[in-house]
Parts: structure tokens; sequence; C-alpha cells
């Protein structure tokens, strides 16, 4: 199976030299030669390794590794930095930002390759690993463990950059009585169709995870008090009350929203507060939106 390289650096001989390296191994290379166009290939090639130059005019290696690690669709694929400077100051920094490795220019060509494929390997047995135990196999969406995994990386961003995060609890209602009245399969085709458009509705960056047999929830970095919200109110226009096909029935399906914004010290709790503030919209009926403590701003179901 072939894997992907995208090399981010401003020197063209740096990227023939690392295809020259790489001539005879299973790997396609993606071509960026500054910052943001190393950030929208990133974002369009999906490459399985990004090699990534620290010394570059005008976004530096550093900032572009920063904004990589905020995007959840992209943040998990390994940065190796690439730099003239040896110092360790400067590796710990990279190191710190979430890269996996350095080498340090001018550089051995059978090293590149060495630490390429020691690095490629990883990320082939991390995505294995994470096929089986972070993704929910009904929806496709991640699981509740990739949910707190993503929780602590956003917390740990949050204290650093002084901003907060929210989190928007969703339940389907009545799902219970879906499986008793129509079969398991109904209730499953209700979930998957209620997951789609969850992601159809939702931002790129944003982390969409099925936490319990009902329940989904999402991650928002940067989005909080009103703005979360406000895109909650969105998502419940977008959702429903919608009907669900399933073979020649047609199911009527809402969902109740919770709403939860937090600080960095409060993030560990954020889950809990948006259920709580979604156990309140179903308490008051269901086919709600509810911020939590901010009960008053709950929005009624439509007629």
């Amino acid at each position: 199976m072939r894997q992907k390289i995208l090399i981010i650096d401003d020197s063209p001989p740096i990227h023939e030299l690392v295809k020259t390296c790489l001539k005879y191994d299973p790997v396609d290379t993606v071509d960026a030669f500054d910052g943001p166009a190393g950030l929208n290939s990133a974002a369009a090639a999906a490459p399985d390794l990004i090699l990534l130059d620290v010394d570059m005019p005008g976004i530096d290696g550093f900032e572009v590794c920063r904004r990589l690690k905020d995007v959840p669709q992209i943040c998990e694929i390994p940065v190796l930095f690439l730099t003239s400077c040896a110092a360790s100051r400067q590796k710990v920094r990279g190191l710190s930002l979430g890269a996996v490795d350095y080498v340090t220019k001018p550089f051995d060509p059978a090293e590149l390759r060495a630490r390429l494929c020691a690095s490629l390997r990883r990320k082939q047995r991390h995505d294995l690993m994470a096929s089986r135990i972070m993704v929910d196999d009904l929806t496709q969406l991640w699981n509740r463990a990739y949910f707190e995994h993503r929780l602590a990386v956003l917390a740990g961003e949050a204290k650093r950059y002084k901003h907060g995060i929210s989190c928007i609890a969703i339940d389907i209602d009545r799902l219970a009585g879906i499986n008793n009245r129509l079969g398991r399969r109904a209730g499953d085709q209700v979930l998957r169709t209620i997951a789609q458009r969850i992601v159809e509705n939702s931002r790129l960056e944003d982390t969409i995870s099925r936490v319990d047999a009902g329940a989904f929830a999402i991650l928002s970095s940067r989005l909080v008090d009103a703005q979360a919200l406000r895109f909650a109110e969105r998502l419940w226009l977008a959702l429903g009350p919608r009907p669900v096909m399933h073979s020649e029935m047609t199911i009527n399906v809402k969902c109740s929203f919770g709403v939860a914004s937090a600080e960095a010290t409060h993030a560990p709790r954020l889950l809990n507060d948006a259920r709580s503030a979604l156990g309140t919209a179903k308490g008051s009926g269901g086919g709600r939106v509810v911020m939590f403590r901010q009960c008053a701003q709950a929005i009624p179901a439509a007629a």
C-alpha cells in the first residue's frame, strides 16, 4: 500500500533530494513551498507524514505545525521537522508543538530516509489501531475514547492560548421506542442518518463523536457561550424534526441539545455540563436546545 508525504519547504532542491531518497519506496510526494500552501495541501491531500521546514519566510514551520494541530481531521498526521539549527531549545519547541522527529540540515540522505520510513511505519500502526478502537463502527464517527483524547488536547491548547472550548451534547429523542416498535435495524438507520446530518452541518475543525447508544457530542474550540448556542440552534433547525427513511417506512425523528462552554480549568467536566443541559431539554419535552446554567434560553420544539 502506497503512502503519501507532504513536503513543506521553500527550497526546491530539498524537494528533489527527498524524492531521490525515496525513489525505491512505495511513497508518493506532494509539494508545497510555503506555509499557507502547506496548510491547504495538508487538508486536501490528507498525507501520512508531513516533512516541514522550520525556517520559511512568512509563516514559519512552528506556526504551521501549531495550525495543523488545531484541525481535528489532520491533527494526527505526524510532522517531522527539517531545520538548519541544531540547538536543543529549538528541537524542544518543535516537539512540544507535536512534531515526532527532527532532521538537521545538512543531512545524510540515508539518515533522512530511515527517519521518514520509521515515521511512516508508526503512522501505519497508528491508523490500524485507530480504525479498531477510535471509530464507531455503526456511524463511522469518532467514539467516546477519541472524544476523551481530543478533549484533553483541546483543554491543553485552551490553557496555552487563553481561549475557551464548548461541547454540544445531542440525543435522539425516544430512540428506544423506535427500536421497540420498528426493530433494531430501523434504529440503526436513524443513528446513521442523524450522524451524517450532524457532519454535513458542522465545521471542518469540529470533533464529532458518538459517545453513547443514542447520543452524540461535538467539541468546538474557540466557539463559546452565545456563539456555541447559535451553532447548536442551527444544528437543531437542520436536524429536525425531519423524517428518516428506512425500507419503505418514514420515521419521524427529533433531537434534544445541551450546550456548555468552559475555560481550560473546567474543561474536564465539559461533557457532564452539556449532558446536564441536555437532561433539562429532554425533561421539558425534548426537541429543544438548552444552554448549561442558562435554561431560560431554551428553544421550544417546533410545532
